[in-house]
């Protein structure tokens, strides 16, 4: 059974209803107040008052625009604002935006005047097409920040002008103070500080002491080690007598041929590493390098003393169902080859279990739940 359809005078009775209902409740505001004091008296939102002056203007009554609020808040012939009576904010217009200097002033001094935001003053300068006034603005901030960042600036200067004056770029300034390049170069601009262009040239870098690190010397003239590296290179490559740079301790970089020749090199390179005081991959690159040369080292021996190298078959051989650690330290490897091995023969030949299989599987064992 279909639902019945209401007539049309059904639903034009009940708006009827509501709009008398509506324009009841009109009569009874005061819209002399304006939006948000009859919104504070109504316990309710400014915008919906602004709704409500709208709608009894549609059912027609005769409802003026929101006035301005009630403010006690006054301004005295500078523009500051002092404590007076209340009275009502009088509408900005343009013969009183002009009186008040818009355009001629800075934003600031004319919402002070005005007694309105400065927000409010840039619209109506939009409206009026009166452009900014950037001299008496600039003008402004040099008044309000002089005092303020004066000191500040005058140290900055004072500290750049003394590294400029010891031969540091710009951006060496930057990275010895913490100051951004731009800035360095925009306080330099206007002290009329002179900086030292970028480039060096070779008689700088063949003066100075190469005996010390690179990163003594970097420090000493502010720069990178980067470019120190690169300069000790370039100068040993044209044919000048400068060291390597040296460790910490005054050793060679890379240590003379009087040491290499006094290493057992029967020993493993991890046991000559230890002993050395260097990475076991040195010692690897070196005795790969001398045996290249001809001289009569032989290869690291493993943890057994045997210097064979494990072939294929070894390694199927291996009892694979042990940790990566527990091989390691019988083959006397590093563990990282022998997981690196298992994950290899785990490809060929999946009996071959992973070492995460291992570790699930322990830990489903009852002796290993107790």
């Amino acid at each position: 059974m279909s639902p019945t359809r209401r007539p049309r005078e059904f639903f034009e009775a009940v708006n009827q209803s509501i709009a008398d209902r509506a324009r009841e409740f009109f009569e009874t505001i005061d819209w002399s107040l304006s939006n948000r004091e009859i919104a504070r008296l109504q316990n309710c939102q400014a915008c919906l008052v602004s709704a409500w002056r709208r709608r009894a203007r549609a059912l027609g009554l005769s409802v003026p625009r929101s006035a301005y609020p009630v403010t006690t808040r006054t301004v005295d012939a500078g523009g500051f604002p002092t404590a007076g009576v209340a009275a009502r904010k009088i509408p900005v217009t343009n013969k009183r935006a002009a009186e008040a200097g818009i355009g001629v002033k800075t934003d600031t001094e004319v919402a002070r005047i005005l007694g309105i935001s400065r927000e409010r003053v840039r619209q109506i300068r939009n409206r009026l097409g009166v452009p900014l006034n950037a001299a008496a603005r600039a003008e402004a901030l040099s008044r309000s920040t002089s005092a303020r960042y004066a000191e500040e600036r005058r140290k900055l200067a004072d500290v750049i002008r003394w590294l400029a004056g010891e031969g540091r770029t710009k951006m060496d300034i930057s990275r010895a103070t913490g100051v951004s390049y731009g800035r360095i170069a925009k306080t330099g601009a206007q002290h009329g500080i002179e900086f030292r262009w970028k480039l060096r040239p070779q008689s700088f870098w063949e003066s100075l002491d190469w005996s010390k690190s690179n990163i003594e010397i970097a420090k000493l003239i502010g720069t990178n080690v980067q470019a120190i590296a690169n300069w000790r290179s370039r100068l040993r490559k044209r044919g000048l007598a400068i060291p390597r740079s040296p460790y910490g301790d005054g050793l060679s970089r890379v240590r003379p041929w009087v040491v290499w020749a006094n290493v057992d090199w029967t020993k493993s390179n991890i046991e000559i590493a230890k002993l050395i005081g260097v990475n076991a991959n040195t010692i690897s690159n070196k005795r790969s390098k001398l045996r290249k040369r001809g001289h009569t080292i032989p290869r690291s021996p493993y943890g057994d003393g045997s210097t064979h190298r494990v072939s294929y078959g070894f390694w199927l051989a291996v009892d694979w169902h042990r940790s990566n650690a527990a091989i390691a330290q019988e083959l006397g490897m590093p563990r990282n080859r022998v997981s690196a091995m298992r994950c290899l023969l785990h490809h060929r030949h999946t009996e071959i279990p992973l070492a995460r299989s291992l570790k699930a599987a322990s830990r489903l064992r009852p002796d290993h739940d107790r």
